[in-house]
């Protein structure tokens, strides 16, 4: 059994950690779990809508070992044997991916950007003042290379500021207008979100421009189409132009559902904005990955022997979900935290070989890209009561998953799907397992999920009264 040692604090860190130097890839989608996370300390049980596997793996570095990487984009797999909470033995496997791109000389492309901020009445007090913030840090690491507008929408939508180079003059423009930000009326959503497609449409360049749209929102649109579908569309068809979106959601009463749909489609990525001190970290350390996907339309086809059946799939936002032996993601982006995908197969023979995955996915460039990975567990050297891991990563993936199954548990306990009994079993065995996982690596990032999956245990034991659609 493997102890705690310095590799695996520098390993297994938190999204608050220090970077430590080397490039890494995750998927795009939910990049945290705060909105979980605060209604959990909330006293509340959140719905399914408040989590997903990409956001809880997108807070943890999930390294794989391997030979180096020579190109834009990796592929790297290991596997783990695991009982998950139903108490069913399968395998995991985790496909992550490496990238040649070095921390030292990595430059972002230049951004062509609109900020659509919602000023509706819903929007008072903390939340617009968290928006504020969040848009002074965004200006702050603005260059004149990149150039930026700003679009507010309540009852009606309005260009605060037209697109500008953010040299100088720029920013002190662009910070008045952001300043001057007032909360009232309806939210004509719908509305902001063309205004601001259309902005960066004006200043649209195809190579080497980052052309975003970032939307600031509670996501309670009640002016104009407010239907999921209708703002799918929008995103959908202004990323077939390729113009990405990233969402950063505000307030315990977001519109979760909405932002997930949205953040899954091509160049798509979201984030919950959930305190000051996250706001900091996230638009001050880490905005250059927020703005810099690197590869889409990610395809993966197992191709694996007969006796071996695909469970399920976590982690791959995308609009199509797992069909057969097929899965993807929308995007992939750079990122301080190596992530992955999880898949749960079943299989009577665990030992050597179990077959391969076909990868497609199109770069940067606009050029396909096929590559292939193999799968093939090794016996397992990273151990635990109830895991065997042949690589820290899958490791740490398999505990993660069963925290998300006890955040499922939950869930389907509100829904009705499952007795109150039942819930509690499967988080209790949740939390035996993070206990476990303490006693070989012992981090902060560890020690924070086993705080989470203890006080959720206390939600549910407290009652249907806790479920957050109370809220």
């Amino acid at each position: 059994m493997f102890r705690y040692s310095f590799l695996a604090s520098i390993l297994l860190v938190g999204c608050n950690d220090a970077f430590m130097g080397s490039m890494s890839v995750t998927a795009g989608g939910n990049q945290d779990m705060n909105l979980a996370r605060e209604l959990i300390e909330e006293g509340l049980i959140p719905n399914r809508d408040s989590f997903t596997a990409e956001g809880l793996f997108s807070e943890h570095d999930l390294p794989l070992s391997g030979i180096g990487c020579e190109a834009t984009l990796c592929p790297n797999t290991a596997m783990a044997s695991m009982t998950t909470l139903d108490t069913e033995k399968h395998l995991l496997a985790q496909l992550g991916f490496d990238t040649n791109i070095s921390a030292d000389t990595f430059e972002r492309r230049p951004l062509n950007v609109s900020a659509a901020v919602d000023v509706s009445g819903s929007m008072t007090g903390d939340k617009l003042e968290m928006v504020q913030e969040a848009l002074l840090l965004m200006v702050d690491q603005l260059t004149e290379d990149d150039r930026m507008s700003l679009v507010t929408y309540g009852s009606t939508a309005q260009v605060k500021r037209r697109s500008l180079q953010m040299n100088g003059y720029g920013k002190n423009r662009m910070i008045a207008s952001i300043n001057r930000m007032k909360s009232g009326g309806s939210t004509y959503m719908e509305d902001g979100m063309l205004l601001a497609f259309d902005q960066v449409d004006n200043h649209f360049e195809e190579n080497n421009v980052e052309n975003r749209v970032m939307l600031f929102t509670d996501a309670r649109p009640n002016v104009g189409n407010t239907d999921s579908e209708s703002f799918m569309n929008i995103t959908r068809s202004n990323a077939d132009k390729g113009i990405g979106l990233t969402v950063f959601g505000v307030g315990l009463d977001l519109g979760a559902e909405l932002n997930n749909a949205i953040s899954q489609i091509r160049g798509g990525n979201a984030y919950f904005l959930s305190n000051k001190e996250y706001t900091s970290n996230l638009f001050e350390e880490e905005f250059d990955f927020i703005v810099s996907p690197i590869a889409y339309n990610l395809e993966v086809s197992l191709n694996v022997d007969e006796h071996v059946e695909l469970e399920r799939v976590f982690g791959a936002p995308s609009e199509t979900e797992a069909n057969g032996l097929s899965f993807g993601a929308s995007s992939l982006f750079l990122s301080k935290r190596s992530g992955g995908i999880g898949i749960l197969l079943n299989t009577d023979d665990i030992s050597g070989k179990l077959g391969s995955m076909y990868i497609r996915y199109e770069n940067l460039d606009g050029e396909i890209v096929e590559d292939t990975a193999y799968l093939q567990y090794n016996g397992g050297e990273w151990i635990s009561t109830t895991i065997d891991a042949d690589d820290l990563g899958v490791f740490t993936m398999a505990h993660l998953i069963n925290e998300f199954e006890a955040l499922e548990a939950g869930a389907d306990f509100c829904e009705g799907l499952i007795e109150q009994d039942e819930a509690i079993e499967k988080v209790t065995l949740a939390q035996e397992k993070w206990i476990d996982l303490v006693d070989i690596v012992d981090t902060e990032a560890i020690d924070r999920e086993l705080h989470l999956i203890g006080q959720l245990l206390v939600n549910i034991e407290n009652g249907l009264g806790r479920c957050s659609y109370h809220y």
